[in-house]
């Protein structure tokens, strides 16, 4: 049997998504290099496994000796899953989201307003990580000042290199502290402890750090496509529209998600044994051609609906509104308040499990101000 190809998340990720998609409706990967998996690579195919009750989130089907970042519900299917998404669905309620819009809007004009005066910042770590990670503390009550120790541990969970189950300790650890200190169990009867803690956690790591991953990465698709940065421009009332064919083009999840045999299955004609994981490739149904027209091509005009950025199933994405919306926000806010914006030098990509820009440096001019 050949050695399985690598996957990697970064710059070409897209095209190797495409080339694999290419040549077969499942690939045997190795993803960072060292995790082997099973790539979905066909849009029927990855929303048929979507709701196969013969694939599970749950991690410890895996075979002896593998591990995962799989935090909270996220490792979990049927009913449970179902009672704990509910409890966390509250705090990403249309309600809530539309409250916490002033705020938003208060953190973006602070973040961009600071960058100002220089003529140059790093629209990633000046920027997205900084309104990102605000949002997400001021949602679930954390201290806004204890965010490079989130960050580091968000790291070691995420990192190929890292240690996610030290990482996934001192989180709850944290955590479980902060409920305590605030009684924020005692708000929610039908919750444990942990269970509240569990849900913090996956809300924290997954929500801040994904929504970050997808503005640096959508500025940059726009800076590489100025025609399209100009459409944006000429109007920005498109943005709804504009955010989905970001997502889909550019969006943090392009390897997929991650699936676990439960026993023996026939997916796509290829057999896999029970305890292997399989990839649903989000970013090879976002390039399929048969979905897209010219896939590879980023066209703010295209209708916004089909893509598979935020997942099938009942584990769509439960943030999906909340990340569209800062999405939308900083971006239409760095288009109207920023001019003659260009690159400063090479982005730099995170390699972590998500795919995302860590460091995008600009130059540009402000908007003069009557």
């Amino acid at each position: 049997m050949s050695r399985p190809a690598d996957l990697v998340s970064g710059p070409n990720v897209y095209a190797d998504l495409r080339r694999l998609a290419d040549s077969a409706p499942v690939v045997r990967v190795m993803l960072h290099g060292r995790v082997p998996a099973y790539l979905l690579t066909r849009p029927d195919d990855i929303a048929n496994a979507a709701v196969d009750p013969r694939l599970t989130s749950d991690d410890s089907f895996l075979r002896t000796g593998r591990s995962s970042v799989k935090i909270g519900f996220m490792g979990l299917d049927g009913p449970e899953h179902a009672r704990l998404r509910r409890s966390a669905t509250a705090a990403l309620s249309p309600r809530r989201i539309h409250a916490l819009r002033p705020y938003l809007r208060r953190v973006i004009a602070e973040a961009v307003g600071a960058v100002l005066p220089a003529g140059r910042a790093d629209l990633v770590t000046d920027v997205a990580l900084p309104v990102a990670m605000r949002v997400i503390c001021e949602l679930l009550g954390i201290p806004f000042g204890d965010r490079e120790d989130f960050e580091h541990v968000a790291n070691q969970l995420l990192l190929p290199t890292g240690d996610p189950v030290a990482a996934r300790r001192h989180l709850y650890d944290y955590l479980a502290e902060l409920v305590r200190t605030n009684d924020l169990a005692g708000a929610t009867d039908d919750l444990t402890e942990r269970e509240v803690v569990e849900t913090m956690a996956l809300l924290l790591v997954a929500g801040y750090q994904t929504t970050a991953d997808l503005i640096g990465s959508a500025m940059l698709a726009l800076l590489e496509n100025p025609e399209q940065l100009t459409v944006l421009r000429d109007d920005l009332s498109t943005s709804d529209r504009v955010i989905h064919e970001l997502v889909r083009y550019c969006g943090p999840m392009a390897i997929g998600v991650t699936r676990y045999t439960k026993e023996t299955v026939v997916l796509a004609g290829t057999t896999v044994p029970p305890g292997e994981r399989v990839v649903l490739g989000l970013g090879c149904a976002n390039r399929d051609p048969t979905l897209f027209p010219d896939p590879g091509r980023l066209n703010l005009r295209r209708a916004p609906t089909g893509h598979f950025s935020f997942g099938r199933g009942p584990h769509y994405c439960l943030g999906a509104a909340l990340a569209r919306l800062e999405a939308k926000l900083v971006i239409t806010t760095l288009c109207r308040e920023l001019r003659q914006l260009r690159l400063a030098g090479e982005p730099t990509w995170r390699t972590t499990i998500f795919t995302g820009v860590q460091h995008l440096p600009v130059t540009f001019t402000a908007r003069p101000h009557a």
